[in-house]
């Protein structure tokens, strides 16, 4: 199997990719897919590692294991495609954000489509609704009109974390695959051994890192990090059945970018 990652995780991870561990865990990987229905698919496996150089790393959010529904899993933990049903930790990451800094992600692609779509279909509205007549302007729009899109009901919540990623989060699950229909099938079987020490060599070759660690799997790595060169924010985890028991009102996001910001390094566009 190919391990498709950034050269710089390449050049870190080498000496992890030569231990007889990573070698038994690409066979067991190999066999899993082959015989049954696993996620995220092949490609995506690594693609958290991808997407985040090593080097521009600035927020690290780590998961258990990806989601084992088909259509959810992409390689980043709590992330889903646009599209797919927003899964519940995620619907309450996103009321969290919302609440922390005042963001609802929305989807610019598709609403910029369906605005179009209302005002070629429905243009006997605009006079009605002023920010969408006035705000077009040579088929482009203005604050205004964008404004009034973001808040009408046309618009979608994008679940799709990847821009998060592109600006060094790290959406790192501890275990990346899992059979489909049986969470956590995958544990013990090497990957947090791998995972185990992305998190350590994060906390002993780079500086003033977030790690946000949400329920009590992620807060049994924080041994891994250096608490003096790096930011450790924890809560109960968002699912449904915790996220009222403290993750609601944690300010994540707020408490991450006031960090960086600390540090003179550009905060998270969430």
């Amino acid at each position: 199997m190919s391990v498709k990652i950034h050269p710089s995780w390449k050049l870190v991870l080498a000496n992890e990719f030569e231990k007889p561990y990573w070698q038994e865990l690409i066979s067991f990987i190999e066999g899993e897919y082959s015989k049954n229905i696993c996620f995220p698919k092949r490609e995506n496996i690594f693609r958290a590692f991808d997407i985040t150089p090593f080097d521009v790393v600035k927020v690290v959010i780590l998961g258990q294991d990806p989601y084992h529904t088909p259509g959810a899993a992409m390689g980043m933990c709590f992330s889903v495609p646009d599209g797919s049903k927003t899964q519940p930790s995620l619907q309450n990451i996103f009321k969290e954000l919302g609440s922390d800094v005042g963001i609802t992600r929305y989807n610019k692609s598709k609403t910029t489509q369906k605005r179009w779509d209302l005002y070629e279909k429905w243009s006997y509205l605009a006079p009605l609704v002023g920010q969408l007549k006035w705000g077009i302007r040579d088929g482009t729009m203005d604050e205004e009109a964008e404004l009034w899109v973001q808040r009408s009901s046309f618009s979608e919540v994008s679940t799709d974390l990847t821009d998060w990623a592109e600006q060094g989060v790290l959406l790192l699950n501890s275990v990346l695959t899992v059979r489909s229909h049986e969470a956590a099938s995958h544990h013990g079987v090497w990957w947090e051994i791998f995972t185990d020490e992305v998190i350590r060599l994060l906390s002993e070759k780079r500086e003033h890192l977030v790690f946000i660690l949400w329920g009590n799997y992620a807060i049994s790595k924080k041994h891994l990090i250096d608490e003096w060169k790096h930011l450790i924010i924890t809560s109960p985890h968002p699912s449904p059945f915790s996220a009222y028991k403290g993750f609601f009102g944690s300010r994540p996001f707020s408490r991450a970018n006031e960090y960086l910001r600390k540090w003179g390094i550009k905060g998270i566009e969430w």
